[in-house]
């Protein structure tokens, strides 16, 4: 855009600085007034005010006409509730010339300050925004030297001896003399302000001492007394390492840092070091001992001669990019630059007073050039452990190359240092090969350079050194070096001393390799960018996270980091029988598989992913809880428990408790212990209302019932097994099995919070006392864990804590499940708390941000490292076990979440269950860049606006966090979904959460099993006399007649109309519909029999009540999904052969020559029988080009998604016709399938309550959008065979073998194709119908609001998710991982992050359809 002359150039100067792309600079404002954020883009000038505090409160896009102060006015109006400050808002526009900035950078004919006060109150609507003030303006950070994290283009390593004299010298006398020379060189630095340029020169010094001497004169710094103590031999490896590493005596260390323009060249720079030098000989004089150097001629040679040089300096440098050893690689990329990294990573635990130094190691290394010149590229990249080109680890890394032995594995956290490296001197008068790299680390602590150190150098065996850094131990030679000390500021100076500076997070800029974000502000590429901007005050919202939360996310980033450098499998689980005494095994083995299944709950929650004592861990089972990394805690959680790496794609572990025999038997039936689905929605509000304690005595209270209501025979006396009070005989009573198969799981949930109590107190106690907040914390929450042992929760964290002790209890034992309606579940709680005053709304968010981290502590980011737990029982979705696409489900944990929507009444006129819990929900979507829990926000035509506006902005911020459902068509196809009887109860039907994907659930009452039927083999046996064609060929001539396979229809050459196509294809659709229904209900009961469900069962409604496990019939309700996949892709394919094959004006093909078309797969497949090689190439190849033409003409026809009003109602006829067949196969009594129901009704039915079997049919491929079609042949729309089908109920994407769209969809048209007839086929599918959109970035906040509305206002659908990021963003993602690392996108049932899909499931994305909503006039 062409914004003119004048209005450009008021601009630069308001900016001070502007690139054709982007810019977004703090602009000056006048004091108590907000801030102005300008960005200049292409397609106009994108203005967004900001508070004090921060907090977007406008997003509008001024064109070249300018803005009115109506359209601002408007706009800050809609966060008029956020606002608690004047906002300062400048409009400029071009009109006359261009408006000049005045002084305070404002301009005056066109600015206003306008104030909005927000509505006093504590309910939603009312309340401020929570505002954390930013992690970097602790006081802390006043006591780092300014220097520490700057990252110089140039440097001097200035290194002194002191005499033993000056060594001996009274402490303050020297210290006098350190803090004068140290005043005296703060006057030489010089810090750029965040409004000059980024290219502007910096000056740093930094000093360090030999900490033994520093200790000796400050003996009083806490930090350093117990880092010396710890190690009393003062073995700190690089003593003992020659001569990989060389100790070199030397006890002040000055490194002088510059950054500028042309640094090699920059008098300044080169004035600066030299002058600091002059200074440190001036200031020192007389104190240091002379050290002996080897002095080189002209040409470089060396000379016997040495002469006495007082001090040692070494110059180095950095080339523009940082890559040093001839510009091969980056060092340094992942170092700490946020507050929480640097925090917990490089500054010296302490007392707050004296906290800000750290420690650093120093070592001069010359490169051996013949070998690194020797090396070929692979084998540079394989030392190294990263691409040469784009700086990627290597997924494969050898366990010897440097990044992976640079950061080795303690107790599950990888030891970090700050790392600068420059290269210093030249090889053989070359430029592009530097003499070698002068190394200086910095860490919190002498440990930590100890384990990095000695996994660089490896390990001695029988005198030869093995393993180690290939880098550092065979090609480098070490010259020397030592341990430093970077003392704080207040142990240099008085706390009161004004005359040196300060450090600030503002002179800190990001490494560049990382500085990389999306221009709408929210959105984040790569958790360095993040931590630093959140951290450091730069989140435009206002409103970061936490510090506490910041601190626990970044622990979680540098875990999810650790899956780069080593695998994480779970080792394989004992057996129930190997835990158990000798002497017990066969009475265990007498008990009945529910009994054992108890009991193998109870033992996997408190002896294998727990502990009681550290003794235990030394042994297995206990030593599986660290190797699995599943017991572990933080000294700054408050909410602790671990998820294992079970996800869905990898599987899960599960104990063996059955026999050989019982083990082998029911494999013919595809089960066995691991055959659990999960899958459900669990009822934690019974557990916040009566606890476990409570639910013990309830269960307790039943099995005293029931046995007191048994003949005498059956209250024979208790005998222990296994220091259990069970039964033992095989032929107890099914109901008494039930019950005490219970107790035996709550008895684990028990130990398992035991457990962890016990570990938090043990961590409690190895902090230092200065720790005062930590110990108060792991104190707090030790207690929280023991008293939800013996009572319910009272407070909001005792809450939250039990939800997610017992979500990682059902996980642990492989049980998959969701979270349920957490704002229902927390709303009690969070409305005591505020009322009494015990807790506050950011008390209340920093909770649940807590719950969300830990939620996706499991991240796998390196895909190559992905286990494989998954065998023939594992997780049994239709009662048995099957393949499914497992890679495409590489961070799928089943943790769903669901707010908003309505209360679970009976009342005619429903009533809006949003709440302030459900707003911090969305608020930790938004500010917290994690994949899971995948939140679920049920909306409806009244909902508040600020939830939706929320809404919006956590779906730009790119994690497709929240999904929208609709209560006002799910809950009531819900209420109607009851297969016999009457009608689902309005309350039951408004209380539904989604499971594990987005299927909608009874919540806390309902099983669930579902099958799919793929509709694209439909149509293929439609045109295909019953067989799909994908085999067509020498083999299978047509094609596959069975599994699938159909009735013989009449021939293709038979098919005279497109409406006796539609009557064929409905005939199939019945037949694969009653094939699959009949396979998943003649399996009910399978999984009971391998693999109970006691501890979830507990919390099903409906399992108590009746002594039944929840697989055994036990539930309230009883959900049959049957999803229709591919829906699309069908409707855009019979949508083609109606164009293409049947309609007078437009057929260009015949139905036979199409069919025979797409059994070659568009020409691309001519084998025989689909041709003859007899016939020879030329006729082949015609054949070939005349498909390739007809493939063509069927891509350019409309999709679905166009609002081509033929297709869309192809597509509702499909959609309707799928609920008709569905409904008649289970409802029909003259239904096949009736005596399979029958048959269950008999079994299950009681005289109190009847098997209610609930049918809810829907359209999903969830994340098998890939996998689901590979077993499916090239359809008519276009599609090659095995190619991808489209996703849910979405449009399909362009074919892998094509460029993505050019164009985006309209929002309106889209939504057509699911409201033809008033939506009549939408509000059949009551297991809802996602249609998944992708939107740019720079979308805007204002139509993403906008459009959500229209989401809820006009019910186009009843589910839509909404993933945000730019193709060329996905792109780049494919390419660089670990930049891109937290782009992350909807995959059907979840989000996923992008870099950790494999490479098909990424083409696929990047050409899903993108969506435009204009924004309102």
């Amino acid at each position: 855009m062409d914004l003119g002359k004048p209005f450009a150039e008021a601009l630069r100067k308001l900016s001070k600085h502007l690139d054709e792309e982007n810019v977004n600079r703090n602009i000056a404002v006048p004091d108590g007034c907000g801030k102005l954020i300008v960005s200049l883009r292409k397609d106009g000038l994108l203005v967004a005010a900001v508070g004090q505090e921060g907090g977007l409160l406008a997003d509008e896009k001024l064109k070249s006409a300018g803005l009115s102060e109506d359209a601002i006015t408007k706009s800050l109006g809609l966060y008029a509730a956020d606002i608690t400050y004047p906002v300062y808002v400048m409009v400029s526009s071009p009109k006359g010339g261009g408006d000049q900035p005045a002084k305070e950078a404002a301009v005056a004919s066109t600015t206003k300050i306008l104030d909005f006060t927000p509505t006093e109150g504590k309910r939603l609507g009312q309340t401020p925004i929570n505002r954390y003030p930013a992690f970097s303006e602790h006081p802390m950070w006043e006591n780092v030297q300014t220097g520490l994290l700057m990252m110089p283009t140039r440097g001097r390593f200035v290194t002194a001896r002191l005499t033993k004299e000056a060594r001996d010298k009274p402490a303050p006398e020297m210290l006098a003399k350190i803090r004068a020379l140290l005043t005296d060189l703060d006057g030489l630095t010089k810090r750029p302000t965040p409004t000059e340029s980024a290219g502007a020169t910096r000056l740093e010094v930094v000093f360090g001492a030999d900490p033994e001497l520093w200790h000796k004169w400050r003996p009083e710094i806490v930090t350093l007394n117990e880092n010396l103590e710890s190690d009393p031999s003062k073995d700190w490896t690089v003593k003992n390492a020659a001569p990989k590493l060389v100790y070199k005596e030397a006890h002040l260390l000055f490194f002088f840092k510059a950054t500028g323009p042309k640094p090699d060249e920059n008098k300044e720079i080169e004035k600066f070091m030299n002058d600091g030098v002059a200074r440190i000989e001036r200031g020192l004089k007389g104190l240091i001992e002379p050290l002996r150097k080897a002095r080189k001629d002209k040409k470089g040679d060396p000379k016997s001669e040495e002469a006495e040089v007082e001090i040692d300096v070494v110059d180095t440098h950095l080339s523009e990019n940082f890559k040093i050893m001839g510009r091969r690689f980056t060092d340094s990329i992942n170092n700490p630059s946020d507050p929480a990294s640097v925090e917990q990573q490089i500054i010296a635990a302490g007392p707050k007073e004296q906290r800000g130094g750290c420690y650093a190691f120093t070592q001069k290394l010359q490169f051996d050039w013949g070998r690194i010149s020797s090396m070929s590229y692979n084998r540079t990249e394989e030392v190294i452990g990263r691409s040469l080109e784009t700086g990627n680890i290597l997924p494969n890394a050898n366990p010897c190359s440097h990044i992976i032995r640079a950061r080795p594995l303690k107790q599950g956290v990888f030891r970090a240092l700050m790392r600068q490296g420059m290269s210093y001197g030249q090889f053989d008068q070359s430029k592009s090969q530097e003499e070698g790299v002068f190394f200086i680390g910095f860490g919190g602590a002498i440990r930590t350079f100890q384990d990095v150190l000695q996994s660089m150098i490896g390990d001695l065996k029988n005198g030869v050194r093995v393993g180690g850094d290939n880098l550092l131990t065979d090609m480098t030679h070490a010259l020397g070096g030592s341990y430093w000390y970077i003392p704080a500021h207040n142990e240099i100076f008085s706390k009161d001393d004004h005359k040196v500076s300060r450090f600030s997070f503002r002179n800190e800029r990001l490494f560049e390799f990382w500085d990389s974000r999306s221009v709408n502000g929210l959105l984040f590429y790569n958790s360095h960018d993040y931590l630093f901007t959140m951290g450091t005050g730069r989140y435009i919202y206002g409103d970061p996270p936490s510090a506490r939360t910041l601190r626990v996310l970044s622990a979680s980033f540098d875990r999810w980091h650790n899956t780069w450098f080593q695998r994480h499998d779970c080792p394989p689980l004992p057996t129930l029988q190997e835990l158990v005494p000798k002497k017990d095994v066969a009475a265990v083995d007498a008990l009945s598989i529910p009994r054992r299944k108890g009991l193998a709950v109870k033992y996997t929650l408190t002896q294998v992913f727990t502990y009681a004592t550290p003794a235990d861990v030394h042994q297995r089972p206990g030593s599986i809880a660290l190797e699995a990394d599943v017991f572990h805690v933080l000294p700054d959680e408050k909410i602790v428990g671990a998820m294992p790496n079970f996800s869905l794609g990898a599987g899960k572990l599960c104990m063996h408790y059955l026999t050989e025999a019982e083990r082998t038997s029911l494999f013919l039936l595809g089960v066995n212990e691991a055959a659990n689905m999960g899958h459900v929605v669990p009822n934690y509000a019974k557990a916040l209302k009566l606890g476990i304690s409570g639910i013990q005595q309830e269960v307790r209270e039943k099995l005293k019932q029931l046995t007191d209501a048994k003949p005498p025979a059956a209250k024979r006396q208790r005998k222990q097994v296994a220091s259990e009070a069970a039964p033992v005989t095989a032929a107890e009573d099914a109901e008494v099995d039930f019950y005490e198969s219970v107790l035996s799981a709550l008895d684990g949930v028990v130990g398992y919070l035991q457990n962890w109590a016990a570990l938090v107190k043990r961590t409690r106690d190895r902090l230092p006392k200065y720790q005062t907040n930590q110990i108060k914390n792991l104190g707090a929450v030790a207690e929280r864990l023991t008293a939800l042992t013996q009572r319910a929760p009272e407070t909001f964290t005792e809450a939250v804590q039990l939800i997610f002790s017992l979500h990682c209890c059902h996980h642990l034992t492989g049980e998959p499940i969701a979270v349920g309606r957490l704002d229902q579940y927390l709303e009690p709680f969070y409305t005591k708390g505020i009322e009494d005053g015990s807790l506050t709304i950011s008390e209340a968010q920093e909770v649940i941000d807590l719950l969300w981290i830990k939620l996706d502590e499991r991240v796998l980011q390196n895909r190559f490292f992905m286990p494989d737990y998954a065998d023939y029982g594992t997780t049994c979705v239709a009662f048995r076990g099957g393949n499914f696409g497992q890679g495409s489900a590489t961070n799928q944990w089943v943790q769903q979440l669901t707010v908003g929507g309505f209360k679970a009444t009976d009342d005619k006129a429903p009533q809006d269950a949003c709440n302030p819990v459900t707003l911090l929900c969305l608020k930790a979507s938004r500010r917290l860049p994690l994949n899971a829990p995948t939140l679920s926000l049920r909306v409806h035509s009244k909902i508040g606006k600020p939830y939706l506006d929320e809404a919006a902005r956590a779906v730009l911020s790119g994690g497709a966090h929240p999904i929208l459902l609709h209560d006002d068509i799910l809950c009531n196809t819900l209420k109607t979904s009851l297969v016999r009887g009457v009608p689902v109860p309005l309350r039951d039907a408004r209380d539904y959460a989604c499971d594990g994907c987005y299927e909608p659930m009874l919540a806390g009452s309902t099983e669930f099993m579902f099958l799919s039927v793929f509709t694209l083999e439909v149509l293929e046996m439609s045109i295909n006399m019953g067989a799909t064609y994908l085999q067509a060929g020498p083999q299978h001539l047509r094609g596959l007649k069975a599994q699938p396979g159909s009735w013989r229809s009449p021939k293709a050459a038979d098919i005279k109309t497109f409406q006796q196509l539609m009557e064929i294809y409905r005939k199939h659709l019945k037949w694969q519909t009653l094939n699959i229904l009949t396979a998943i209900m003649s399996g009910y009961g399978n999984v009971w029999k391998a693999a109970p469900t006691p501890l979830l069962s507990t919390f099903i409604g409906g399992c108590l009540e009746s002594g039944r496990d929840m697989l055994n019939g036990g539930a309230l309700y009883h959900m049959l999904g049957l999803m229709y996949v591919g829906l699309s892709s069908t409707a855009d394919s019979l949508y083609a052969l109606k164009k293409l094959c049947f309609d007078d004006a437009s057929a260009v093909t015949t139905l036979p020559r199409m069919l025979h078309c797409l059994q070659s797969d568009w020409g691309n497949q001519m084998r025989e029988y689909l041709s003859d090689s007899r016939s020879g190439q030329v006729s082949t190849e015609e054949l070939r080009k005349e498909y390739q033409l007809l493939r063509e003409q069927a891509l350019a026809l409309p999709k679905v998604g166009s609002g081509n009003q033929e297709l869309n109602e192809i597509f509702s006829q499909l959609s309707e016709m799928a609920v008709e067949v569905c409904n008649e196969v289970v409802k029909d009594k003259d239904s096949p399938l009736q005596p399979v129901l029958q048959s269950i009704y008999a079994k299950y039915d009681r005289p109190d309550r009847p098997f209610t079997l609930l049918l809810t049919p829907g359209v999903g491929t969830f994340e098998g959008y890939v996998a689901e079609g590979l077993s499916t042949g090239a359809s008519a729309d276009g599609r090659r065979a095995s190619g991808p089908i489209s996703c849910d109920y979405s449009p399909a994407t362009t074919p892998l073998d094509r460029d993505p769209p050019s164009t985006s969809l309209d929002y309106g048209k889209l939504m057509s194709a699911y409201t033809v007839g008033g939506g009549a086929a939408m509000r059949g599918f009551s297991n809802a119908t996602p249609v998944d959109m992708m939107v740019a970035e720079n979308f805007g906040i204002q139509p993403m609001c906008d459009m959500l509305g229209d989401f809820a206002k006009n019910k186009p659908s009843s589910l839509i998710t909404v993933t945000c990021a730019d193709r060329e963003t996905y792109k780049e993602a494919s390419k660089n991982v670990n930049r891109y690392e937290l782009i992350r996108v909807r995959t059907g049932g979840w989000t996923e992050f992008f870099t950790a899909m494999f490479p098909d499931l990424q083409q696929y994305q990047v050409r899903r359809q993108f969506v435009s909503f204009p924004a309102k006039n």
